[in-house]
């Protein structure tokens, strides 16, 4: 019989609550692609099972030590540096959101979320791409003294101007990925494509030196949108 373990996406929790423990623990057995390799209800043997799995994602319980372990991030991702951090969150408290992926997490997903968008979330961290909800996204952007979300560069009383490698276009394609806006729904409010969308997003990228969406939302303030 053909071994098809290698194929499943390995995840490692660690989570305070033993009963949410349980109910991740049946909702992942219950997808054929998800194993369990671990599970941890706090700090102390967390570096032990990630050198010893090297799962492929670790949800991470915010509040593993009923205290924020946002310093574990780093330091597990040393210990396995092909893992990915999805960290799972109580807190409704977007700096703390924010501090996770800066400290390297892929992505947070909130507790209250469906098992949908959990099993999506997993699925999307996986395959190398970061994960926020559009709460979050919004919540990044209000932090950060940006009050309209909507409004591209042309409406705006703070465009993107300095970016003289920009064409129009493409910073008003920016000014909106870096409130969370997906590429559909710019592309809904701009008139054009999807896919063109996506293509003026892979050159603002490159020309703005930024890694992605997440990039951009995260440097959106320093870069002037």
């Amino acid at each position: 019989m053909e071994d098809v373990s290698r194929e499943k996406i390995r995840i490692l929790v660690l989570e305070r609550h033993k009963i949410v423990r349980i109910g991740l623990r049946t909702l992942f057995e219950s997808q054929p692609e998800f194993q369990v390799v671990a599970e941890s209800n706090g700090c102390d043997d967390i570096y032990r099972l990630t050198n010893t799995h090297t799962p492929d994602l670790i949800l991470l319980d915010l509040l593993l030590d009923e205290e924020k372990n946002l310093q574990h991030i780093p330091l597990l991702l040393h210990v396995s540096p092909k893992s990915k951090i999805l960290a799972f969150s109580s807190i409704a408290d977007e700096q703390t959101h924010l501090d996770a992926l800066r400290a390297g997490a892929a992505g947070v997903i909130a507790k209250d979320q469906s098992t949908e968008l959990l099993i999506k979330a997993i699925h999307t961290v996986y395959a190398g791409q970061v994960w926020i909800d559009r709460n979050l996204t919004t919540l990044l952007w209000q932090t950060q003294g940006n009050p309209q979300p909507d409004l591209p560069p042309s409406a705006s009383p703070s465009p993107a101007s300095q970016h003289a490698s920009l064409s129009h276009r493409e910073s008003d394609v920016a000014y909106l990925a870096a409130k969370g806006i997906s590429a559909k729904n710019i592309g809904e409010k701009l008139g054009i494509s999807e896919k063109t969308v996506r293509n003026h997003l892979t050159l603002v990228y490159e020309k703005l030196g930024v890694e992605g969406r997440l990039d951009l939302c995260l440097k959106a303030k320093t870069l002037g949108f």
